[in-house]
């Protein structure tokens, strides 16, 4: 088969025969339909869709004042539910989506960073898939460029038939060298381009803008044509078009920003994260945030080709499909210029996600609930929507009630913390040292070099405590910011404050105190933490000494 270089001479050297041949392959972009599923398939079927990246606000569907959710918008007009008010419990992928499958603080299935290795899995937990897997349900996971083994892998998440995940680790990077040719993915990003230069497409990382649409969508179309002709089916699916720096391809780089832009952002976000000032910046903060909803949009187009080919292989009505984020995203407004995220970082902006049933078997009382709900609260809600008995011991409650009826708000706390610190936190808050000196390699058994990063051991206890944490309840947010000789405590009424500008712990003490305990309540249920001298604490009293940044100055 012809390689890249070898189009590209017989384009320009030949340009008729070039053309013909570039024409051929170009041509095979098209995808045929798949047929219609055998009829084995009875049902119950569920569809969880993971979205990197995907604060709920940006979404139309919950209120953007943009149309950038226009087919999610559309499925729920036509049978579901959205929960505007839903909530991560941190600000990270790996947790996120482990707490999901399993309805478990992080603390409790133990994978905190996607430095952590399988080794920190809990088995005992019980597994979304697992639960699945043993009530005859064919289960799957497929994802995109960014849906790495470091989670999605039968170690840490047991239970599925096949795991049909990209590649990830520096080996992938070397392995995506072709992108590096602008022609590449134009005349790549087709039927016969994925399947002559299949290692770049499955490589995780991301060099191409958003990973491959047509790439993607193909592998869920072939997948959901398989599990068509089982009798049910979990199908878990993981969509990174919204990931840091926002770089989407032709259209939606351009529906929601200023066509006489030019400047650094008008591809992807390129400006430096950490600078907190706003003024005279207001352009390029307008520009992110465009960037940042054109890739919502693609998100949009993905889930609606997931659920035009459960409606084009009859599956629609009876499959359960639930969409959500696995965390939010901090992106410049009027009160700072940081955008992306960060373990320093307690921006409400950061947790809240959009949460999507679409067909669930119960009747709907609104399609717009606006009840705060939790990630630990999906799993037993997909478990009471089968009708199948929900294990004890969870740490979510099922939503079904809310769907019957709006108007019951069971007023759930949220617990929530932070994860890795890519850029260390700021004196006088506790950091550790950047990146490149906590993680690193390392060899299998038989001495080989696993192509994955892995977090310094000796380090995870300060890195344990130096998370912020909050609690958000009633109208208050309480957040909690380790410092290097305690911490600092913030009261927040986020009804009135919705920024989170005004602490009032000094007025509301008695407030203060009550929240923090149900803080420390929680986040004891971590054996490698204690109060000591009011403050949280590591059990290990050396943990502050060992992995502590070096001094400035």
């Amino acid at each position: 088969m012809l390689a890249l270089p070898t189009l590209v001479r017989l384009a320009l050297r030949r340009p008729v025969a070039g053309a013909a041949v570039l024409a051929g392959a170009l041509g095979l972009v098209g995808w045929h339909p798949s047929a219609k599923a055998t009829g084995l398939n009875e049902g119950p079927n569920v569809v969880l869709i993971f979205l990197e990246s995907a604060r709920s606000d940006f979404f139309s569907i919950n209120g953007h004042p943009e149309l950038t959710s226009p087919r999610l918008d559309r499925l729920v007009a036509e049978g579901g539910v959205t929960f505007t008010d839903a909530w991560a419990h941190a600000n990270s992928t790996v947790a996120s989506v482990v707490t999901v499958m399993t309805s478990a603080y992080a603390y409790r299935h133990g994978m905190r960073s996607m430095f952590h290795g399988d080794e920190f899995a809990r088995p005992a937990l019980r597994r979304l898939p697992a639960l699945l897997h043993d009530r005859g349900f064919a289960t799957r996971v497929v994802t995109d460029w960014d849906g790495d083994v470091t989670y999605l892998n039968e170690r840490v998440l047991p239970g599925f038939d096949r795991y049909d995940v990209a590649e990830f680790g520096m080996i992938s990077y070397v392995k995506q060298i072709y992108s590096q040719h602008f022609l590449f993915l134009a005349l790549t990003d087709n039927r016969l381009g994925h399947r002559a230069f299949s290692t770049f497409y499955r490589a995780g990382g991301g060099y191409t803008p958003a990973g491959s649409d047509l790439y993607y969508r193909a592998r869920i179309e072939q997948n959901l044509a398989e599990l068509g002709r089982t009798r049910r089916f979990f199908l878990t699916l993981f969509f990174a078009d919204p990931h840091f720096n926002y770089r989407c391809g032709y259209p939606y780089y351009g529906r929601f920003t200023d066509p006489d832009y030019e400047g650094p952002n008008k591809y992807q976000a390129m400006s430096n994260p950490t600078v907190d000032l706003v003024p005279g910046r207001e352009r390029e903060a307008r520009q992110i945030r465009g960037l940042y909803a054109g890739c919502v949009n693609e998100l949009d187009d993905n889930i609606g080709s997931v659920a035009d080919t459960l409606r084009r292989l009859g599956l629609d009505r009876r499959t359960l499909l639930v969409v959500t984020g696995d965390h939010g995203e901090r992106l410049p407004d009027r009160w700072s210029f940081r955008y992306g995220r960060n373990g320093a970082w307690l921006d409400p902006d950061q947790f809240q996600v959009p949460l999507v049933f679409i067909h669930p078997p119960v009747p709907i009382a609104q399609p717009v609930v606006a009840a705060t709900v939790r990630h630990v609260d999906i799993m037993p809600t997909i478990l009471e929507l089968l009708g199948l008995p929900v294990p004890p011991g969870l740490d979510g409650t099922s939503l079904v009630p809310l769907m019957r009826d709006a108007a019951r708000d069971p007023h759930l706390d949220v617990f929530g913390e932070t994860g890795f610190q890519w850029v260390p936190a700021k004196p006088p808050y506790l950091s550790y040292p950047p990146m490149t000196e906590v993680i690193s390699f390392r060899r299998d058994e038989g001495g080989a070099l696993l192509p994955r990063y892995f977090l310094d051991r000796s380090c995870l206890a300060r890195m344990n405590l130096a998370r912020h944490r909050f609690i958000r309840t009633g109208h208050w947010e309480l957040t909690y910011r380790p410092t290097v000789d305690g911490a600092e405590v913030g009261l927040y009424d986020w009804q009135t404050d919705p920024a989170l500008t005004r602490n009032l712990a000094a007025l509301r003490p008695e407030v203060a105190a009550e929240l923090t305990g149900r803080l420390f309540r929680w986040a004891l249920g971590d054996p490698e933490l204690t109060v000591r001298q009011g403050w949280l604490a590591a059990r290990d009293p050396d943990a502050l000494a060992r992995c502590a940044p070096p001094r400035s100055g």
